[in-house]
C-alpha cells in the first residue's frame, strides 16, 4: 500500500534499453527482477491488509463463540466462499492501487496513500476494542465529545502530519508482520470447507399441533417484553419532549407495579427465568439449540429445552401458544414447547452471513464498518420482527402470545420526525429515547390489532422488560434497576398502583393463573402477587447476574 519516497521508487526502463531476447534462457534485467519482487511483496502486504480489514467477518464465521447459539444461519459453503472472494478481491484492488502509487509517485498521492493505510488499520483496532478490551462504543462516543478528546485529536493529527512517513512505515511493518495471519485464515477456511457438517445447526423439530378445543370465552394473554425498558426513564425521569401516549394510557388503565425487578441484568439470564419461573445462578450454551441452567434455589442443573416452561404448561391446559422474539434461538430451544415460533438474531451477533452468495459478500464488506453495518441490519430485521408481532397479536388461535421485542435496546434506529427506521443515529441517549418512541408506537399497533381481531374483550396484556437501561448513566448520571410491570385486564380499566417490591420471575405463574380463570381483574392480580411474592434479587453483579 505504501510507496517509498525519493530514489527508492522503481523507475520504468528508459527507451534506449536493449530489448530482452525472446529465447527461453533469457534473464530479465536486474531492475526488472527487483520490480517483480517488489510487486510480489506488495501483494503479500495487500493480502495481509485485506485479511485485517475482514477480521470481524472471518472471526465471527471461523471461530463461532457459544457454539453458534446466537446465530440463526449456520456457516455454509456460501459463507466461506464469500470470505475467500472478498479477501482476495480486496487484496487485488489494494495491490492495483499500490501499483498506481508506485508508477505515479508525487507528494499528494504519497500523502493520500499514507493516510489511507493508517486509517484502514482502525478497522482491526476497533475489532480488538470490541472483543478484547471490551471498551463499549458508547464510552468511545462519550469521550469523543469531551474537550480533552478534541485536544488529543488535534495533537495526534499534528504528530501524524509532522512524522507521516514514520507512522506509515510503522503501519506497513505491522501489516508485514501479520502476513502469516492471512495464511492462517485461509487454512481455517479450507478446514471449514471439510467440516461443514459439524457447523450445521440441528434441524428444528415439528412444533406441537394446534389445539382448537378452548372455549370461545377462554382468557388470552399477550405478554410483551420490551428489551431494556427502564421503569424510571419510562415514567419518572422521562424528558417532557418525549411523549409516550400508549404507555401512559396503558398505565392509567392497568395494574401498575412501581417496584418490580427483573430476575437478572442480562437477557441470557432473564429470559429462561421468566419463561420457566426460576432464577438461574449460571447460564451457558451447550449447543446451538440449548443452554445449561444452574438453579439458585437448589444448585441443580438442567437445560432450557428440557425444563417445564410456561408454554408446555399452557399446552397441558389444551391452549395454543406462539413466540416472536429476537437474540435467543427460541425456534430451536423451545421447538417442542410452542405451536409457532419466529425469531431473529441480534445484528451484532450475526453480521457476516446471508442465505445467498451476494448477500454474504455484502454483509462481510459491511463488517469493516460495524458501527454502521449493525444498524443497517437492525433496520431490516427489526422491521420484519415487528410486522410478525402485530400479525400474531391479531391471530385469535393463540391463547398465549410471548413477544420479546428489541426496542428500546440499542442501536437507536427510530427517526421520530419521519416515523421511519434509520441506520444513521449514533447518539446513545437520543437513540434510546427515540427507540422508546418506537416501542410506544408498537404497543399501540399491538393493542389495535388485538381490538380489530375481535378478541379484545378476553385478552390480557402484560408489559415488562428483561432488564433496565444499563447505560442510563449517560442520560442523567443515575441507574435504577427497576423494570416496568403493567398488567391490563380485558374488562377492567380501573387503574391500580401496586407498590410492593417483587421479582418478575413470578410472571409465568400469574399468566397461568389468568389462563385458568383464577385471576379475573386487577384487584385479584394484586392479591395473587401478594400470595406468591418472590423477593427481588439482592443485587446484580457487574455482568448482570443476580447476587
Amino acid at each position: 500500500m505504501d510507496a517509498p519516497s525519493g530514489d527508492s521508487i522503481p523507475r520504468p526502463m528508459p527507451d534506449d534499453t536493449p530489448p530482452v531476447p525472446a529465447s527461453s534462457d533469457a534473464t530479465p534485467a536486474p531492475d526488472r527482477w527487483e520490480w517483480r519482487k517488489r510487486r510480489v511483496k506488495d501483494f503479500l502486504l495487500c493480502l495481509s491488509l485485506a485479511n485485517l480489514l475482514f477480521i470481524q467477518a472471518w472471526f465471527g464465521v471461523l471461530f463461532q463463540e457459544d457454539r453458534g447459539y446466537f446465530n440463526q444461519l449456520p456457516v455454509s459453503a456460501v459463507t466461506l466462499g464469500a470470505l475467500v472472494m472478498n479477501i482476495l478481491g480486496l487484496a487485488v484492488v489494494l495491490w492495483l492501487a499500490s501499483g498506481l502509487v508506485r508508477r505515479r509517485g508525487g507528494r499528494a498521492l504519497l500523502f493520500v496513500a499514507d493516510v489511507t493505510l493508517c486509517l484502514l488499520l482502525l478497522a482491526p483496532l476497533n475489532f480488538i476494542r470490541i472483543h478484547y478490551i471490551e471498551f463499549a462504543g458508547t464510552k468511545v462516543l462519550a469521550m469523543a465529545k469531551t474537550p480533552f478528546a478534541a485536544i488529543v485529536g488535534l495533537v495526534l493529527i499534528g504528530v501524524f502530519v509532522r512524522w507521516r512517513r514514520t507512522w506509515s512505515r510503522a503501519a506497513r511493518a505491522i501489516v508485514a508482520v501479520l502476513v502469516p495471519l492471512a495464511a492462517f485464515t485461509f487454512v481455517q477456511i479450507l478446514w471449514g470447507f471439510f467440516h461443514l457438517a459439524e457447523r450445521e445447526h440441528p434441524p428444528v423439530g415439528p412444533h406441537p399441533a394446534m389445539l382448537h378445543s378452548a372455549a370461545p370465552d377462554q382468557p388470552r394473554v399477550v405478554w410483551i417484553i420490551f428489551d431494556e425498558l427502564d421503569r424510571r426513564v419510562l415514567f419518572d425521569a422521562r424528558p417532557d419532549v418525549v411523549a409516550l401516549p400508549e404507555f401512559d394510557r396503558l398505565r392509567r388503565e392497568a395494574l401498575d407495579a412501581t417496584n418490580s425487578f427483573a430476575p437478572a441484568g442480562t437477557t441470557i439470564f432473564s429470559m429462561p427465568a421468566l419463561t420457566i419461573g426460576r432464577s438461574p445462578a449460571a447460564v451457558s450454551p451447550v449447543s446451538a439449540s440449548d443452554a445449561k441452567l444452574l438453579w439458585q434455589d437448589d444448585g441443580k442443573e438442567t437445560t432450557w429445552a428440557t425444563a417445564s416452561n410456561v408454554f408446555t404448561r399452557a399446552r397441558s391446559l389444551e391452549l395454543n401458544s406462539a413466540i416472536v422474539g429476537w437474540y435467543l434461538p427460541y425456534d430451536r430451544v423451545l421447538a417442542s414447547s410452542a405451536n409457532q415460533i419466529d425469531w431473529i438474531p441480534s445484528s451484532a451477533e450475526e453480521q457476516a452471513r446471508a442465505p445467498d452468495l451476494l448477500g454474504s459478500m455484502f454483509n462481510q464488506i459491511g463488517t469493516i464498518a460495524p458501527f454502521l453495518h449493525v444498524r443497517r441490519l437492525s433496520v431490516q430485521r427489526i422491521g420484519w420482527l415487528l410486522e410478525r408481532s402485530v400479525a400474531a397479536a391479531a391471530d385469535t388461535n393463540f391463547h398465549l402470545l410471548f413477544l420479546h421485542l428489541p426496542p428500546p435496546h440499542k442501536p437507536g434506529i427510530f427517526e421520530p420526525e419521519t416515523g421511519r427506521l434509520t441506520a444513521y443515529n449514533f447518539s446513545t441517549v437520543r437513540g434510546y429515547l427515540n427507540n422508546l418512541l418506537l416501542a410506544d408506537r408498537v404497543l399501540g399497533q399491538l393493542r389495535r390489532a388485538i381490538k380489530q381481531s375481535g378478541a379484545g374483550d378476553r385478552t390480557w396484556i402484560l408489559v415488562s422488560s428483561d432488564h433496565w437501561w444499563r447505560e442510563s448513566h449517560f442520560f442523567d448520571g443515575r441507574t435504577d434497576t427497576r423494570v416496568p410491570f403493567i398488567l391490563k385486564a380485558p374488562r377492567d380499566s380501573r387503574g391500580l398502583t401496586y407498590g410492593a417490591a417483587f421479582n418478575t420471575v413470578v410472571s409465568q405463574g400469574l399468566i397461568l393463573a389468568i389462563l385458568r380463570r383464577e385471576v379475573r381483574d386487577h384487584a385479584e392480580a394484586a392479591a395473587w402477587l401478594d400470595r406468591h411474592h418472590v423477593a427481588p434479587p439482592k443485587g446484580y453483579a457487574g455482568n448482570g447476574k443476580p447476587l
